[in-house]
């Protein structure tokens, strides 16, 4: 039975095979120039001095305080590409996904879980605004 199966199924992949006529009626297909990765990186995120100072400000107007600018910064862009990585794996973000990131943020860190909560918030209003409904 199972080299039945087999067999069949190779007989399907193969019974296009051999067809260039087919092949020479199909339509061109226009050339886009390059595809832009799907997995979000750093720099696919919002940048410029406006979104870095206004997740600064929105952190020491809430008396959160940080030794390195540059790695607060660089750690509210990771707060977006996380989330924007898991919708492109199809997760949606949700409590638990906050609560995951909450969680990174407070090991190893300076931060308080409190904290992080303020951090997710100013990161996803300066950086990645398209996940502004997960503060309702």
């Amino acid at each position: 039975m199972r080299k039945l199966s087999i067999g069949i199924i190779f007989l399907i992949l193969v019974s296009g095979c051999g067809r260039t006529e087919d092949a020479q009626n199909l339509p061109a297909t226009p050339s886009h120039g390059p595809i832009k990765p799907v997995v979000p990186t750093l720099t696919d995120l919002p940048n410029g001095p406006e979104a870095e100072n206004r997740f600064i400000s929105t952190l020491q107007r809430a008396g959160i305080r940080f030794a390195d600018r540059d790695k607060t910064i660089t750690m509210g862009r990771t707060v977006c590409a996380s989330l924007q990585t898991n919708a492109v794996l199809g997760v949606t973000a949700n409590t638990q996904s906050l609560d995951h990131i909450s969680d990174r943020l407070t090991k190893g860190t300076e931060f308080t879980a409190d904290q992080s909560g303020v951090i997710i918030g100013a990161s996803i209003g300066a950086f990645c605004p398209e996940f502004s409904y997960l503060g309702n």
